[in-house]
């Protein structure tokens, strides 16, 4: 009973109340290690997703519309007009080669795409073969402003594009070790906050039961194992029950050990500091249970307490 207390004192939640954008006035450590999805930036890279993901639909007779649009302004235009007929057909013919040239390169219905090639069409050096400058500018001004988009947003295209592109994206999963710190002092509860304490069993302070089963048939199986071997192998400490009892109080207090070291005293344990751990804790038992009950026994009871260690510090 006090090794399935101790193995699952880390499975029973305290209930943290705090809400979106608060400040928190404690700190917050996890007391197990958990996995979780960050919906915030999972969301944020489906959003990203979705935009790239556009479906255009060629645009009909956008060649022929702007060739049109060119001519009509080209006709109202009063400079142009007053040339001879010869120097009007010249600039326009370098016109239309121009306008038609840009309208064969992809013009998607976007401001900035259809500025960036008014531009490049304004920069042509084709248009310097025409003179006077005001001439040139007259035509270079028509020219640019009868292009237009030959490429028109597909709302449905888009719309399925964009749902196909967000469930190619997987959920972004982000994890929190045992001790590590969740939410400092004074610090502003973001979604990623909530995230953790959803995982970690914070916010609706539910016991998780599954768990805690698991971890109280673990030690029912180690005990009846343990119990099994000093049986048929070593009856002499079976029969014994002031080296049972020491036996069971020394498995105790290297349970307690690591307990104290990691979970009830909140502290983050990584790296070295694991080993350092376990080895003050089990091995030191271990060379306890040696000296006072069986080298065997000490064999066996540090082999699963490494394992169970490895329970204690997940």
């Amino acid at each position: 009973m006090i090794l399935c207390v101790l193995l699952s004192i880390h499975l029973w939640p305290s209930r943290v109340s705090l809400k979106l954008a608060e400040l928190s006035p404690r700190e917050i450590v996890a007391q197990r290690t958990v996995r979780f999805v960050d919906t915030d930036a999972t969301r944020r890279a489906r959003i990203e997703a979705a935009q790239d993901a556009r479906k255009y639909a060629a645009a009909v007779n956008a060649t022929s519309t702007a060739l049109q649009r060119l001519h009509e302004n080209l006709q109202g235009d009063l400079v142009l007009s007053m040339q001879d007929e010869t120097a009007q057909k010249y600039a326009v013919g370098i016109a239309e080669r121009l306008v038609t040239r840009a309208m064969s390169r992809a013009i998607r219905d976007d401001p900035d795409e259809l500025q960036d090639a008014r531009r490049a069409l304004r920069e042509s050096p084709e248009f310097s073969a025409i003179s006077p400058e005001v001439v040139r500018s007259a035509v270079v001004r028509s020219a640019s402003e009868a292009l237009s988009h030959n490429l028109n947003l597909d709302p449905v295209g888009t719309e399925k594009a964009q749902r196909e592109a967000q469930q190619l994206v997987k959920p972004i999963y982000k994890r929190f070790a045992a001790g590590q710190t969740v939410l400092h002092v004074n610090e502003q509860v973001t979604q990623f906050h909530l995230d953790a304490f959803a995982a970690l069993g914070l916010q609706n302070a539910k016991i998780d039961a599954a768990s805690i089963a698991m971890v109280c048939i673990l030690v029912l199986l180690i005990l009846a194992f343990v119990g099994s071997y000093l049986r048929l192998f070593q009856p002499q400490v079976y029969n014994d029950r002031s080296r049972l009892l020491l036996l069971a109080i020394l498995t105790v207090i290297s349970v307690l050990g690591l307990k104290i070291g990691s979970t009830l005293l909140g502290l983050p344990i990584s790296g070295g500091m694991i080993g350092y751990l376990a080895m003050m804790c089990v091995t030191s038992a271990g060379m306890v249970i040696s000296s006072l009950v069986r080298p065997s026994i000490a064999v066996l009871i540090v082999s699963l307490l490494s394992a169970v260690s490895g329970l204690i510090l997940n």
